[in-house]
Parts: structure tokens; C-alpha cells; sequence
């Protein structure tokens, strides 16, 4: 799902968690918080142009009516649990949490808090009850991603049909336990072995792609994570020097900044 994609659909949320005051201005002290937590930080301009814009049409402006804080842990999940009680401490009308990292955080930090989250797997990981009823203090947007990730395996075999072993590269925080067996079956039909490959830091990268290429690994396929999604360009890098075939998902993908301008015979973006 794309920012402004996102940022439509959990506006409906935040229009029922915030008053309006039509022409109405108050001073910065006294505006309701709008708290963005966000694993990532390579996305700050698009995600906070794009969603001061969607306030702007149900009624709300920063500096106005509402006041939107952001906050990034720049690729290190580990930073959130403290970003979250900062967050609470502001006291905020409404978080929204982008990712599931972010989301457990949130979570974590407060019972209370309305949390709108953008997340994958919101129910195997225990932040919601159930799609249609979450329950608790959290609500959002699901990102369907098990479907989508097979099928993008299944492409990246079609692509190299005498491939016998893909790695999946894998973000711990994100991918819950249960959607491996998926795409294990989905590697089966294809006469293919899986290798899982976890990595939870963008420091990680190198070793990780160095470890898949050591075990023979022939292409490779990216699960969605913000983490992921925001190392694109360091995992297109490593993944050319290992002349690995890749799959991801995301717009960043089609063409990051390690790619030449023709871009590389065995590299290229699917999904």
C-alpha cells in the first residue's frame, strides 16, 4: 500500500477520535496530538506532506485545529519502546503506528491511547482479536501479505526456471512464524528448496545475503517490512555483488539508487 493509499484509510479513524472546530484557532498548547510513530525515517517528507494534506480534508490543520508530531527510530526497532513512552507522555488524542514494530510498541506502552495502525498479520501477532473486531485500544488497516509474498516467489521462479534453492530474506519483527509454511508449500510446487535468511537491522544486510550465497542460494526474495523496504538500495547492492535474481515488494524497489541506469542483467524488481 502506497503512503497516500494508507493515509485515506485510516482517516476515517482519525475523524471519529478528533473534534472539529470549524474556523476556530487555538493556541499550540492546548491543540489535540497527532502522534506518527514510525520504524523508518526514509519516508518523513512524503508520509508527512501526504497526511497533513488528508487532515486538511476532514477538517483539520497542523497548527490549527491539531498538532502532528513525528517520530522515527530510523531502522532501529529497538529505539520504539522508548519512543512510545515519549509518545504517551505527550498525551496524544490519536497515534498512528506505521508498521508492526511500531504498533507493538504502541501497544505495549498504553492501554488507553487510541492507536490506528498500519500493520501485517495484526492477528497472529496478538494486536488484535480479530479483523472485524479488534478489541482493546487498537484499530487499522491489515496489509494482506501472505498471498501476495507466494506470489511473488512463484514469479521469481518463472523468471529462473532452473533455480533449485531461493532465499527469503526475512524481517523477525514483521513476518509472523505461520507464513513461512505458506511460502514453503508455494517453493515446493516449484521444485525449489527455501532457505529462511532472518535479518532485524539494516547492518545486517551484507552478512545476511553473504550467508544465503554461501549456502548456494540461487536467487532471492524479499518479505515486506519497513525495515526492509527502507535498506532497498543496500540490499539491491549486496544483492548484485552476489548476482542474485530479487524480488521485493514497493515502490522504492523499481529502481533504488545502487542500480546503474540500465540496471543489471540479473537483478531486477518484481511486485
Amino acid at each position: 500500500m502506497k503512503p497516500r493509499e494508507f493515509i485515506t484509510a485510516v482517516m476515517p479513524w482519525l475523524a471519529t477520535s478528533l473534534p472539529v472546530f470549524p474556523g476556530v484557532a487555538f493556541a499550540q498548547s492546548s491543540l489535540p496530538v497527532v502522534a506518527i510513530l514510525r520504524a523508518t525515517g526514509d519516508e518523513s517528507a512524503s508520509v508527512s506532506r501526504l497526511f497533513r494534506q488528508a487532515a486538511r480534508e476532514i477538517g483539520h490543520e497542523d497548527g490549527r485545529t491539531i498538532r502532528i508530531v513525528e517520530y522515527s527510530a530510523q531502522n532501529d526497532i529497538t529505539r520504539l519502546p522508548g519512543l512510545s513512552a515519549v509518545v504517551v507522555a505527550e498525551r496524544p488524542a490519536v497515534v498512528v503506528a506505521m508498521g508492526p514494530a511500531a504498533a507493538r510498541a504502541m501497544k505495549a506502552a498504553s492501554s488507553s491511547v487510541p492507536i490506528v495502525a498500519f500493520t501485517s498479520f495484526p492477528v497472529e501477532s496478538g494486536l488484535a482479536a480479530s479483523l472485524a473486531r479488534p478489541g482493546g485500544n487498537l484499530t487499522g488497516v491489515s496489509l494482506i501479505t501472505t498471498e501476495l509474498d507466494a506470489k511473488r516467489l512463484s514469479l521469481l521462479g518463472e523468471f529462473i526456471p532452473n533455480a533449485k534453492r531461493i532465499a527469503v530474506l526475512r524481517d523477525p519483527a514483521v513476518s509472523a512464524a505461520d507464513h513461512i509454511p505458506q511460502l514453503e508449500a508455494t517453493a515446493r510446487s516449484l521444485g525449489v528448496a527455501l532457505e529462511i535468511v532472518e535479518v532485524n537491522r539494516p547492518d545486517g544486510i551484507e552478512a545476511a545475503v553473504q550467508l544465503a550465497r554461501s549456502h548456494g542460494v540461487e536467487a532471492l526474495s524479499v518479505l515486506a517490512s519497513p525495515m526492509l523496504n527502507g535498506a532497498a538500495s543496500e540490499i539491491a547492492r549486496q544483492a548484485k555483488q552476489a548476482s542474485f535474481p530479487t524480488c521485493a515488494s514497493g515502490a522504492r524497489w523499481r529502481r533504488p539508487a545502487a542500480w546503474s541506469a540500465t540496471g543489471h542483467p540479473s537483478l531486477r524488481p518484481i511486485g
